[in-house]
């Protein structure tokens, strides 16, 4: 479901990492509370990269880190 732009969080960033990208897509694909969390941890990322804000961009990671605790 958000595996690539995951992956692309994971890669930019460095706030996650593949596995965590993984698991947030898995959880996100089975559980639809979870899932509203992750689209907007990825909304505010998709706007800081169209902003080129390097520190949104790292937020928005942070914010998926943290949603990996709830994994």
């Amino acid at each position: 479901m958000f595996e690539e732009r995951l992956e692309d969080v994971a890669q930019l960033t460095g706030e996650i990492d593949y596995c965590d990208a993984w698991a947030l897509d898995k959880k996100a694909t089975d559980d639809k509370e979870f899932r509203k969390k992750v689209r907007a941890a990825l909304n505010d990322y998709d706007d800081a990269v169209a902003e080129d804000d390097q520190d949104g961009m790292d937020a928005a990671g942070k914010k998926l880190k943290e949603l990996v605790k709830e994994i």
